[in-house]
């Protein structure tokens, strides 16, 4: 008798688990659904989902998370500066060219155009490398940050798979990919924009 009290007891307690974690599976992909609604609607475009599902979910160090995604969505952006730096440094090259040439031809025109347009690349070089070591600097300080947090300070990976078409003006764009979120055990949704460098100019 003892015996069925004690499996009963452990049955009832498994099933208040398990619906609670499917609580917290479907609080999660409602939230995500809405997320995706409020940024199509933002964006003043229209979203159609065909397959949106949970596929994993882990359990993390905040810390580990905030130096992870942090590194990684800065790394983007640097990437994405580092490339509009190559191209300035070619064209600051070409244009001081032509200004080396517009001084032996003696053309005044030519050599005030060329100047003035080497210049401004240069002006432009210096910001677009400000901005790269402004991106190393914030990394540095998420890092920093990140080894503050305690071993027992968790969040929830969430590993998802989205199968949408988004429709904007008379263009379509098709999604099919995984995708990763991340929510405080509080199942507040971790936003990784907040980790990016903004730059203050």
């Amino acid at each position: 008798m003892k015996n069925l009290i004690l499996l009963s007891f452990a049955t009832i307690l498994l099933l208040s688990c398990k619906s609670q974690k499917e609580k917290d599976i479907n609080f999660i992909k409602d939230d995500l659904l809405k997320s995706f609604d409020d940024a199509s609607f933002k964006d003043n475009s229209k979203i159609k989902i065909y397959t949106f599902d949970i596929l994993k979910i882990d359990t993390l160090s905040r810390g580990f998370v905030d130096s992870i995604v942090g590194k990684n969505v800065n790394e983007i952006k640097f990437k994405e500066i580092e490339e509009i730096l190559k191209r300035k440094s070619e064209e600051a090259k070409s244009s001081m060219n032509m200004l080396r040439l517009s001084v032996l031809a003696d053309n005044s025109m030519m050599k005030d155009q060329y100047k003035t347009e080497t210049n401004d690349l240069a002006n432009e070089i210096k910001s677009y490398s400000d901005s790269l070591s402004e991106i190393i600097k914030h990394i540095e300080v998420i890092q920093k940050n990140a080894s503050t947090y305690k071993n027992d300070d968790l969040v929830y990976e969430i590993k998802t798979f989205l199968k949408a078409t988004v429709y904007k003006n008379k263009d379509s764009l098709n999604y099919s990919d995984t995708l990763f979120y991340y929510y405080d055990k509080g199942l507040k949704k971790i936003n990784t924009e907040d980790y990016k460098w903004k730059h203050l100019n």
